[in-house]
């Protein structure tokens, strides 16, 4: 299996310093370090997850939420 590599909450910054590692020009990707955040989602998360939802998921996906637990959801 190959290497697997984790993006975390600074999806910009660790999306530029990956594709450095594959020697990708500076140039061709600094637009990832400046363009500003984008929800392309109708709804936000509040109006979508109830507490029900979020009780689900987070017995569904506890093993998960045991290994990160940083990505755990309120």
């Amino acid at each position: 299996m190959g290497e697997c590599h984790l993006i975390g909450q600074a999806l910009s910054k660790e999306l530029y310093q990956y594709l450095l590692q594959f020697g990708i020009p500076e140039d061709r990707i600094t637009f990832i370090l400046e363009m500003k955040k984008l929800n392309t989602t109708k709804r936000s998360l509040p109006v979508y997850m109830t507490p029900e939802h979020v009780t689900r998921i987070r017995r569904s996906e506890r093993l998960l939420f045991q290994l990160f637990p940083e990505y755990s959801i309120a």
